[in-house]
């Protein structure tokens, strides 16, 4: 994990300005990629079919897919994960987790997440590619 800032600040639809690009920031940090290399998919707002967007583009430019889980669904998931809840500045609000912890707020305010909305893991589509990239052959 590689810390990056989020660029763009806005609490989005429901408080009548643009979406900040927390979760952008967010992935770029947890995949160690330049945040312009992530998409911003929030940029239309909250509605529509970001999920979908970033699905497509995980599956394309990293060969993985983007889950996520409700907070109550599952035991939080082992090692660095997104996690999303709300900010102290009382927006929904993205950041990377460890285990279920924020270990990095894109936000430069930082704050812990309160009523944490679920977590979000990147997985392989082919683990075993994925298996043979980590160790080398």
């Amino acid at each position: 994990m590689k810390p990056v800032m989020q660029t763009i600040f806005g609490g989005g639809p429901a408080r009548g300005e643009p979406p900040g690009n927390c979760l952008q920031a967010a992935i770029a940090s947890l995949l160690e990629l330049p945040l312009e290399a992530v998409p911003h998919v929030l940029a239309d707002g909250d509605e529509g079919p970001w999920y979908e967007n970033l699905q497509a583009w995980a599956r394309r430019e990293l060969g993985m897919d983007f889950l996520t889980f409700p907070e109550h669904a599952i035991p939080v998931p082992a090692g660095y994960h997104l996690i999303s809840g709300t900010s102290p500045r009382g927006v929904t609000h993205t950041a990377v987790g460890f285990n279920g912890r924020v270990v990095h707020d894109p936000h430069p305010e930082g704050g812990e997440l309160k009523a944490p909305l679920d977590c979000a893991v990147f997985v392989p589509l082919d683990p075993a590619a994925a298996s043979r990239a980590a160790r080398g052959t």
